[in-house]
């Protein structure tokens, strides 16, 4: 007998209980049964070969079903084995992946397509929920959960441009000022950015070019790869994922007008001494010098510099 599983195509991201989202796809038996909205589907037969799903907005895809299209087409690799998946995955994306964790998380991650190829735990470097995995926490860091996989993802895009050897021509920490209670532990740079917001509205001008350039702010309501909860990291956070294997993924995302020069982002870290906390931030910078990586490194800069902005989020 055929083996199949029911689809549902899915944009909103909602959670639906008893199934797992894929991509833009919910997969599984929801608790509250099928409903009207989302139309579910059956996959083709799982049996015969991995099954890609490909998410069709404008849901003009013909069915069995008189008058009735759907919002997605599937295909489906020519047999169970890792070489055909990956074929197909090339075919379909016009990539040259040589793995299936790549291919599996650059469908589901990236582009939001179904697989039905089995999940691999998470690690550093996979694409995943709008961007790349560049952290996964540790115990005894804030965030950590025992039996489960959380860390920190870093966006694919980058908001602002570089200008010059150093300065970006994009967003500003905000008005001056010491800001108390900011922490350098990796897992709190969304706490931190909150820190530093309520800061702002109490003491910058709302109409000021440094409030409304503030990357904080910008990040706040900022919608990138179809969440909305960035941040801007500490100089760790960023640190951390700048760093050894997390950077395996990011430079191609990490674009700087010039070959040989390391673009610089901003943190929620202000600068330590001999620099003055109240004037100027720690910003983060990346070495674009590809395959040479190191990992980040400190620049103070005024309050009121335009940086670029690496976004940040957790999963």
């Amino acid at each position: 007998m055929p083996t199949a599983t029911p689809i549902a195509y899915n944009p909103s991201l909602t959670p639906i209980s008893g199934t797992q989202q894929i991509g833009v796809f919910s997969v599984g038996t929801p608790t509250s049964g099928f409903t009207g909205t989302p139309r579910w589907w059956n996959s083709p037969d799982l049996d015969l070969g991995y099954v890609i799903g490909i998410p069709v907005s404008d849901c003009d895809i013909p069915t069995p079903n008189s008058g009735e299209t759907a919002c997605f087409s599937f295909y489906r690799s020519s047999a169970l084995t890792d070489s055909s998946f990956i074929e197909l995955t090339n075919y379909l994306t016009g990539q040259s992946f040589t793995a299936t964790t790549q291919s599996r998380t650059y469908l589901e991650n990236i582009l939001g397509y179904y697989t039905s190829y089995p999940s691999t735990p998470l690690a550093v470097n996979d694409f995943y929920q709008g961007g790349v995995i560049g952290y996964i926490f540790q115990p005894g860091e804030p965030r950590y959960v025992s039996g489960e996989t959380h860390g920190i993802i870093v966006s694919t895009k980058t908001y602002g441009a570089i200008a010059n050897t150093f300065l970006g021509t994009g967003y500003t920490w905000g008005c001056n000022g010491a800001i108390a209670g900011l922490s350098q532990t990796v897992g709190s740079g969304y706490t931190n950015q909150v820190t530093i917001l309520n800061y702002l509205n109490a003491n910058c001008s709302p109409s000021s070019s440094a409030y409304t350039s503030s990357a904080f702010l910008f990040a706040t309501g900022l919608t990138d790869g179809g969440y909305t909860d960035w941040y801007i990291g500490s100089f760790n956070e960023y640190n951390t994922v700048f760093s050894g294997t997390g950077a395996l993924n990011l430079p191609i995302y990490y674009p700087s007008v010039y070959d040989t020069i390391d673009a610089v982002y901003m943190t929620s870290t202000q600068s330590d001494p001999p620099f003055a906390v109240t004037n100027f931030v720690s910003a983060a910078f990346f070495g674009n010098n590809p395959p040479t990586y190191r990992p980040a490194g400190t620049f103070a800069g005024l309050k009121n510099t335009q940086l670029n902005v690496k976004p940040l989020r957790y999963f």
